[in-house]
């Protein structure tokens, strides 16, 4: 999950998804809202991988590397299937949700949450919530 200086997205995907596990990407100006985040939806510190990047747009291919550590923590460490592991690339910084979408191959494609007209219908929900499958964000 991409991190940005709210922390109302990602509680609320948190909240519809329940992960056993959750990667955080986040900048120096919003590492203060990853905290609030795991204050509102507590996953053990086992259980969850906090990553931070410099505010630039020009750190896209860093924020792109650490999309892969958080891919690979998942995989390997945390013994997850890719096909359950999902992106929400909603919050945080244009380029951060861009590089969170160039990170998507990671995954398969269907596996990035979605928000908007087609939310609905890519999450199978009736009254447009989201509610995936899986067991990681």
């Amino acid at each position: 999950m991409t991190v940005g200086l709210t922390d109302v997205p990602l509680t609320y995907s948190l909240r519809q998804i329940q992960p056993d596990f959750a990667a955080l990407l986040c900048t120096p100006g919003s590492a203060a809202t990853t905290d609030k985040v795991l204050a509102d939806f507590p996953l053990a510190p086992s259980r969850t991988r906090r990553r931070e990047v410099a505010d630039d747009p020009a750190e896209i291919g860093r924020l792109i590397h650490e999309f892969y550590e958080c891919f690979l923590w998942l995989r390997d460490q945390c013994q997850l299937a890719p096909s359950d592991i999902q992106v929400d690339p909603t919050a945080g910084r244009k380029w951060m949700s861009a590089g969170a979408y160039h990170g998507r191959f990671f995954s398969r494609p269907e596996h990035v949450l979605r928000r908007g007209p087609d939310a609905r219908r890519a999450a199978g929900a009736r009254d447009g919530a989201l509610r995936r499958p899986g067991k990681c964000l």
